[in-house]
């Protein structure tokens, strides 16, 4: 018996679920072509200014949205003095972002256009993000670089590094075009310092932010009719938590949507999910992951009032009577 030999054009899936740097890429096209489609980086924390000691909540998010047909890229900036309790923002949208990517080297550019207003640099080599925010006319100047340590790096919510976004309601969910899941990383420990500026007052900072990167065909009131709880916590020696906790439209926990990733031996993830994955006492703001107990004391709400929808607090980690780090906490109505 002869056999035929054919060439086979093997599928890109034998490139894993994540590949960096092109990950952090902005995402279109194919699958992603739907008017569901939504996507963000964000970066939350608090930096410290060496100058004065005060503290400066962080919050900065860039979007990919499809609004009215069209493409737009609305973004956010929320900076707010711990001390004080001010706020200073500012949010907008553009239709045109200009990327450039350098495969040879790994280096990602992207910047909003007309006018001038974000510029978002990413370097492989340098394991680093350089984030400016430079609008003409505003209160706010940011201009800080940002590495992330290769441990703990960059790291999935779930094995697959794909959840799903909202409650499991029938044909809502769609694997082969990712409708109603969405492609999920982040970086629980981003090392960072540089410049703000607000109005007259600078402040040279540094500190630690958590970054994530978001994107899917989920926009829809299918899938946010839920309300999402996210927490990440950022503990001593570059341990990590990070988990979604969904509530029923009524308020109830849906345990068996629980998903979390926390840090094992070595800086390898581990993944769990379901109801015994963990439990998290909102009232009592403790979470319990087997047979630890972290307790969240301290909250200062960190919240934007251009995403009306997300309140954001900040707060410090015990562990049996020691603290051992600081936890953020998103709620998503």
């Amino acid at each position: 018996m002869e056999i035929t030999k054919k060439k086979i054009a093997f599928s890109r899936l034998n490139e894993g679920v994540m590949k960096f740097p092109e990950s952090h890429l902005w995402n279109r096209g194919g699958v992603f072509s739907s008017s569901h489609f939504k996507e963000w980086y964000d970066w939350s924390g608090v930096l410290k200014c060496e100058s004065t000691q005060e503290q400066i909540g962080v919050h900065f998010r860039v979007n990919q949205v499809v609004k009215d047909g069209k493409i737009v890229f609305p973004y956010q900036v929320a900076l707010i003095n711990l001390a004080t309790g001010e706020v200073f923002e500012e949010s907008d949208e553009t239709f045109k972002i200009d990327t450039h990517f350098d495969a040879l080297n790994g280096r990602i550019e992207f910047k909003y256009e007309e006018p001038k207003i974000w510029n978002v640099g990413f370097s492989e080599k340098e394991n680093q993000w350089k984030v400016q925010f430079l609008k003409r006319n505003s209160s706010i100047y940011v201009d800080l670089g940002m590495k992330t340590p290769m441990v703990p790096g960059f790291k999935t919510l779930t094995p697959e590094g794909l959840v799903t976004m909202g409650m499991p309601n029938g044909q809502f969910f769609n694997p082969f075009n990712a409708h109603g899941m969405a492609y999920y990383y982040f970086a629980p420990v981003v090392n960072v310092n540089g410049l703000i500026r607000i109005g007259e007052q600078s402040y040279d900072v540094d500190g630690q932010l958590w970054f994530d990167h978001v994107w899917g065909n989920f926009d829809s009131p299918h899938f946010f009719n839920e309300k999402l709880v996210h927490g990440v916590l950022q503990l001593d020696h570059n341990a990590y938590v990070s988990f979604n906790m969904w509530k029923d439209p009524e308020g109830n926990v849906v345990n068996e949507l629980n998903q979390i990733v926390y840090s094992g031996e070595k800086g390898f993830p581990n993944y769990d999910k379901g109801v015994n994955a963990f439990k998290f006492d909102e009232s009592k703001s403790v979470l319990e992951v087997g047979d630890n107990k972290y307790e969240f004391k301290d909250f200062v709400e960190m919240n934007n009032t251009s995403i009306p929808t997300m309140k954001k607090k900040i707060g410090s980690v015990d562990l049996g009577g020691k603290r051992i780090g600081k936890v953020y906490i998103e709620i998503h109505d």
